[in-house]
Parts: C-alpha cells; sequence; structure tokens
C-alpha cells in the first residue's frame, strides 16, 4: 500500500508509492520462477519505467493582440461584479491617486471603470440568454474602442529603402 496525497488540481486522491514498492519495481526478474502472465506484465512495466525517447521541435507560438494575453479567454469572466469593484477600489484609493498625481499632475478618472460596475450588476438582473448578448456586445464595444485608441505603431513609419544618410555613411565607409 501506499500513502495518499490530496493534488491541488483534482479532488480525488493520488497513490504515491513506497520506496519499498518502487524497488521491488525496479528489480530484475527472475525468469525461471515466473509465470508467462507475470513475465508479460513484468515486461509491460519495465517498458513504462524506461525514458521515452523524446524530440523536442518548438512549435511557434499564436500571435495574440496586446489585450488577448491580458484577459481570459471566457468573455464572461471579465465581467464579474466583484472583480469591478476590486478594479474601482484600486483605482479610486488614496496611494494610486498620489501616484498618479506625482507622475501625471491629475487624480486619476475612475469613470470607466464606474461605469463597467454599473453594466456588470446590470447584468445580474437580466436573464442568461440576454445577459449573455449584451456581454458580447460590451465586449465587442471595449475591442472596437481600444483599436482605436492611439499606440506605438501610431508613432512609426514603415520605410520602403534605407534612408539616404544611412546609404552615404555606407559608401564613405
Amino acid at each position: 500500500m501506499g500513502w495518499f496525497s490530496k493534488s491541488s488540481t483534482s479532488s480525488t486522491p493520488v497513490e504515491h508509492p513506497k520506496q519499498e514498492d518502487t524497488a521491488a519495481a525496479q528489480a530484475p526478474p527472475a525468469a525461471a520462477t515466473t509465470s508467462p502472465t507475470v513475465a508479460a506484465t513484468e515486461e509491460l512495466v519495465a517498458v513504462e519505467n524506461a525514458a521515452p525517447a523524446v524530440s523536442v521541435v518548438a512549435a511557434p507560438l499564436p500571435v495574440m493582440e496586446f489585450d488577448e494575453y491580458k484577459q481570459p479567454e471566457d468573455i464572461y469572466a471579465r465581467f464579474q461584479v466583484s472583480d469591478a469593484m476590486n478594479e474601482l477600489a484600486a483605482c479610486s484609493s488614496l496611494g494610486s491617486n498620489i501616484r498618479n498625481y506625482y507622475r501625471y499632475g491629475t487624480f486619476k478618472d475612475c469613470a470607466a471603470r464606474y461605469d463597467h460596475l454599473k453594466f456588470c450588476l446590470s447584468i445580474k438582473t437580466k436573464s442568461s440568454q440576454v445577459s449573455q448578448v449584451m456581454i458580447q456586445k460590451r465586449d465587442a464595444d471595449l475591442r472596437a474602442h481600444k483599436k482605436r485608441q492611439p499606440n506605438s505603431e501610431d508613432v512609426w513609419t514603415a520605410r520602403s529603402h534605407p534612408p539616404e544618410e544611412l546609404l552615404d555613411l555606407a559608401r564613405q565607409g
């Protein structure tokens, strides 16, 4: 018998073998004293214990938008009342506003977080089908609004050829 421990990801106990059990499984089988079924079982155990040959091939990572990797896959998880209240409390906290005033000279505008909290509270009173439609519409609106915001790609201009100064330096050097 082995000892049991509870796994953090599952509610079923996982059996861990004792040291004697693992030592017995690693001992070489005695061919003369075993029956054919026991020998076949011991061969299967030996094959399972053998380290498999693994070829490591790096699969390309999927290209994700900036806001996609930060947010959960399930869009409904982003519209929890408790999370919206925590975000509003963090935005309107004293330390957060002092930091924002020191860095930018103004206090934080928490109107968007307050609107998000009001929306999360309003979908709790709707039926599940209506709330799903509302969440999908709001999520689409938020993504569209985020794409319209300025980003770092607006600063750079794509070049079709190198600048003349660089070509002149290459010719001189």
